[in-house]
């Protein structure tokens, strides 16, 4: 009962801060990150030690949405890289090995580092984001073929949270580099959002699962 009322308080209000960031009336400072925060402050109330990998990307992921607001790019990304390896951590302790069927899945982050350079990284004149780029677009990639290895619970759902974000951040990488995307803030932030929602409420929803079979 008590998981169950952690879950529907953290959504309300993820929801609530989330409807906040896109109503320009409502003046918040860094308001682009507190929904993160939120999914954070709740996975912090459960006692689960695999949980806090996940825990940690989500805190990366708000420390670099509050560097991102403060229009610190380089910062953002550095953040973003940071919790995506949790991610990726997270994904591989519960993955399968390396096999010829897996290598397909090989090919999904190859392609989106064969689009990046092909067709993003071209258009990053400043030389220190262009290495920053490069660093994040590869573990990002990384991170995504890593959840396509994972055989935990709930696979498809990391699989569609995964592809969610690297979507968002696909979105921003051309609308800053190459050309201005109509909507894209909306674009970007709903599919970011709802990522890493996917990623709490799965991550949840495995551990209490796993608890009701122990027990």
């Amino acid at each position: 009962m008590k998981n169950i009322v952690i879950v529907w308080i953290t959504t309300i209000l993820f929801l609530i801060f989330g409807v906040a960031f896109f109503l320009p009336n409502i003046s918040l400072p860094y308001k682009t990150g507190y929904p993160i925060l939120i999914l954070t402050l709740g996975l912090s109330f459960f006692e689960e030690r695999k949980m806090i990998l996940i825990m940690l990307a989500l805190f990366l992921s708000f420390i670099g949405d509050t560097t991102g607001a403060m229009h610190y790019f380089i910062f953002q990304m550095l953040f973003f890289a940071l919790a995506h390896i949790f991610y990726i951590v997270y994904f591989l302790s519960d993955g399968s090995s390396l096999s010829l069927k897996n290598l397909f899945y090989i090919l999904i982050p190859i392609s989106l580092l064969a689009f990046l350079f092909i067709a993003i990284l071209p258009s990053v004149n400043n030389p220190i984001e262009r290495i920053g780029v490069t660093l994040y677009g590869v573990i990002i990639s990384t991170m995504l073929g890593s959840v396509f290895l994972y055989k935990g619970k709930f696979h498809t759902g990391y699989i569609i949270a995964a592809m969610l974000f690297v979507f968002s951040d696909s979105i921003i990488a051309w609308n800053r580099f190459v050309s201005i995307i109509p909507y894209s803030k909306y674009i970007i932030m709903t599919t970011y959002y709802i990522a890493q929602y996917l990623f709490f409420y799965l991550t949840v929803k495995q551990r209490n699962q796993l608890k009701e079979k122990i027990s």
